[in-house]
């Protein structure tokens, strides 16, 4: 991912096509090269970024009481949700199809699954990697991709099993997988938005 540093950014826009989100999320910005292992039928790329001695900045956003429900529409209308889904579905699938290229037998879980998308498996059936699924219609630009609360957690208790994979224009030529290992532990600081001034205590006359 391409980043442009540790500030926060100025203002909040309305994020890419996620198979996921919440209440309380974590929009991670990537300030180093993409990691894990080379991927199978992906051409190679060049990234750019600042080194943060091997961590990442991390900010973190509120959201309206409003749009907290994982199942409303929050205002969006239907062929804008077909479009996230179709967008989510394609990001699991090739997911799917690359953990079984690496010999390993991936299980979906349920969409609503809190932590994590899914479960791969070793030949032995010992689950390597609990991969949480992030599919976007575009490039992995500044604006992040988020975890919530839920999927945070797990990554910091199942540690290095736990892989974020997200996912660029899936079912696209220019479709590319970034996996990233533990991204919890990788975690520098995190950066406060403008949108936690509304959460503030209430001014009070002293």
């Amino acid at each position: 991912m391409k980043s442009g540093g540790g500030a926060a950014p100025a203002q909040r826009r309305e994020p890419p096509a996620f198979r996921q989100g919440g209440p309380g999320c974590l929009a991670s910005k990537r300030t180093g090269s993409r990691g894990g292992l080379p991927d199978i039928g992906s051409s190679s790329r060049t990234h750019r970024g600042h080194s943060q001695s091997g961590k990442y900045f991390t900010f973190v956003y509120t959201l309206p009481e409003e749009n907290v429900s994982l199942g409303g529409s929050n205002g969006i209308d239907s062929d804008e949700i077909d479009r996230r889904e179709k967008v989510g579905r394609g990001g699991v699938d090739a997911v799917l199809q690359f953990e079984r290229k690496t010999g390993r037998k991936p299980v979906e879980m349920d969409h609503l699954h809190e932590g994590y998308d899914v479960e791969s498996s070793n030949a032995s059936g010992e689950i390597e990697r609990y991969i949480e699924v992030k599919a976007i219609s575009a490039d992995w630009g500044d604006r992040g991709v988020t975890l919530c609360q839920a999927q945070f957690t797990t990554s910091q208790e199942l540690k290095e099993r736990y892989w974020l994979y997200v996912v660029e224009n899936p079912g696209t030529p220019s479709e590319f997988i970034y996996r990233i290992q533990n991204p919890a532990s990788q975690v520098k600081s995190f950066a406060y938005d403008k949108g936690w001034k509304t959460v503030a205590e209430a001014e009070i006359s002293v």
